[in-house]
């Protein structure tokens, strides 16, 4: 969600034919690139948040302090 907030577009992984395909890609840990312009902060918490491992990522309590912090 805050990559779409961020960037104002869902995101999507570009150069693969089908959603199986893009389906894939992510499985084996493939992310969409952030634009040029997220704020450090953002691409930080987006980047937790698409982390491989469940455990690795940040609970709604930790991603609303690090936006807290933020602003």
């Amino acid at each position: 969600l805050l990559y779409e907030v961020a960037t104002g577009r869902p995101p999507e992984l570009v150069g693969h034919a089908t959603k199986w395909a893009a389906t894939q890609a992510l499985l084996q840990g493939a992310r969409p690139p952030l634009p040029p312009g997220v704020p450090a902060f953002a691409a930080d918490l987006i980047t937790s948040c698409w982390d491989g491992s469940p455990d690795a990522r940040p609970d709604a309590a930790a991603a609303l302090a690090q936006l807290e912090r933020a602003y």
